[in-house]
């Protein structure tokens, strides 16, 4: 797995006046500048702080390099007073001359931050600075940090940056998702789908020991930054431990899956606050064993036919339009919850719901895009008013039900909830 470093950092001195120049603004964002340095703060963030600061250009005192660029993050961690974790292992990415550095950190107080460090070189030997400090949750980090990641390429194109693309490796600027090849015979055959998996007798409830949230770093995020994200996990009594969990487990056909996706399976022991896991089907040695010590935790389960109540959204994608490119991917969903088992569901250019939130009882009636719900466990039964039916694995983050995850989907508040 792909991994960079996460730096949190110190959130901005008081801002004094209002920004009246070149750099665009981003909707539904504040924009402040002060001597150079432009600050934004989403204007809902659910009370969680947040803010993107994007700094004035800046000659170059070094080569340039990922090294150079580890370098100035980690000064300006100390200097702002922040501890890194003795034992992180993580490193820079960089895409098509882009840096992004990321790591989490504690203040003087002992309280953790999350932040997010970018970084581009001008021909001229110049470069431009960002970093992103978030409330330590990568669910809610995730969700908010969109807006952010376009501004930057915005800006970058504005300097005059130019970018080529991304690059598969293969002198491709996407790779398709339809196909994939089978080394042995060269032939193409389909992908396999989580709905492939799906049927009417899946696991028990005894059967299941839980799902486990694990903080990896990825390449997703849209516009191809590197985000941290927890990753959901499926245990079972037996021992074994699923990756990615996508359908919910009571729909979910194990024998099925161990045959034709034997990679995504593995074993699993827990020893002491510690989750061993071995995947013995991963190509690479040093995959094959991980010891998970720290950044994870239980998720906790719905209780039989529970309601929730709210706007809630997410994003993920891909591309690499954050840093200028023209290859942009996005799935972004807002589902908005009654108390009467009713549910709306929007996509990111369909128009959102808004607090409680401006859903009028017409808009549970759609039939495409609206319907009931059932939650009980880790299931989340989703019927639509035209017939359809999704049945996806949910989950709540530990420390409270604002945040939860559908799928492989971290979902947060859009808002706060009317009273």
């Amino acid at each position: 797995m792909r991994k960079i470093f996460f730096l949190f950092t110190f959130i901005y001195s008081t801002i004094s006046c209002w920004a009246q120049s070149s750099i665009p603004s981003i909707d539904g964002w504040k924009m402040q500048e002060q001597q150079g340095v432009y600050n934004f703060i989403p204007t809902s963030n659910a009370g969680k702080p947040f803010i993107y600061q994007l700094m004035p250009l800046r000659a170059v005192s070094g080569d340039g390099s990922a090294a150079w660029f580890k370098t100035i993050m980690n000064q300006d961690a100390q200097q702002a007073g922040f501890t890194q974790p003795a034992d992180d292992k993580a490193t820079i990415n960089v895409l098509q001359g882009f840096y992004s550095f990321t790591n989490q950190v504690s203040d003087k107080e002992g309280k953790k931050w999350l932040v997010a460090y970018m970084t581009y070189r001008l021909e001229d030997g110049k470069y431009r600075l960002a970093r992103m400090v978030s409330y330590p949750d990568a669910a809610f980090f995730k969700a908010t940090i969109q807006p952010a990641i376009v501004h930057f390429g915005k800006v970058a194109k504005g300097d005059g940056v130019v970018f080529k693309g991304a690059d598969n490796g293969k002198g491709n600027t996407a790779a398709s998702n339809e196909s994939s090849s089978d080394k042995s015979t060269g032939r193409s055959t389909p992908r396999l789908k989580a709905e492939d998996f799906l049927t009417d007798n899946g696991l028990k409830p005894a059967q299941i020991k839980g799902m486990i949230m694990h903080l990896e770093y990825t390449m997703s995020g849209v516009g191809g930054m590197m985000v941290a994200e927890y990753a959901p996990y499926l245990l079972l009594t037996d021992g074994t431990i699923y990756n990615d969990p996508i359908i919910s487990p009571y729909k979910f056909d194990v024998a099925k899956s161990r045959q034709l996706e034997p990679k995504k399976w593995g074993t699993w022991k827990e020893v002491g606050k510690t989750i061993v896991t071995a995947w013995p089907n991963k190509e690479r040695e040093k995959d094959k064993a991980e010891t998970w010590e720290k950044q994870w935790f239980w998720a906790r389960p719905a209780a039989p036919n529970e309601k929730i109540k709210g706007s809630y959204k997410t994003i993920s994608g891909g591309g690499n339009t954050a840093m200028g490119g023209n290859v942009m991917i996005i799935s972004a969903t807002d589902l908005t919850f009654n108390e009467q088992g009713q549910f709306t569901k929007a996509s990111v250019g369909g128009g959102s719901n808004s607090g409680d939130f401006g859903v009028s009882s017409s808009t549970y009636a759609h039939k495409e895009a609206a319907g009931t719900y059932t939650l009980n466990g880790y299931s989340l039964e989703l019927k639509y008013n035209n017939g359809k039916v999704e049945s996806k694995s949910f989950y709540f983050y530990p420390d409270s039900k604002e945040a939860f995850g559908v799928g492989s989907s971290p979902y947060v508040p859009k808002g706060k909830k009317s009273k």
